[in-house]
């Protein structure tokens, strides 16, 4: 009985399908981690506005109050300057 030259088995029968799926695999994971760290910016980005509006909330407080405060006084402000102190005279 003469075997052929080409004969595929099962062990000649290279293995490209077994890596494309491996492949696939490999593409899934880095995708997985890819939107794993896009989600953790966005959220970091939503905490770092709610932050941003509180600063400018208590410093519109703040100056609003230094303003009360330097009207109340018969103190002006100067522009540019802060609210309840001088300016030095010359």
């Amino acid at each position: 009985m003469k075997i052929p030259l080409c004969a595929k088995t099962p062990a000649s029968r290279p293995s490209g399908r077994r890596e494309r799926g491996s492949a696939v695999i490999v593409v899934l994971a880095l995708l997985a981690i890819v939107f794993i760290y896009i989600g953790y910016n966005v959220r970091t980005l939503h905490y770092l506005a709610r932050e941003l509006k509180l600063v400018e909330r208590q410093q519109t407080r703040r100056l609003q109050a230094g303003g009360q405060k330097a009207e109340a006084g018969g103190q002006r402000p100067e522009p540019g300057g802060r609210p309840g102190v001088e300016a030095p005279k010359p």
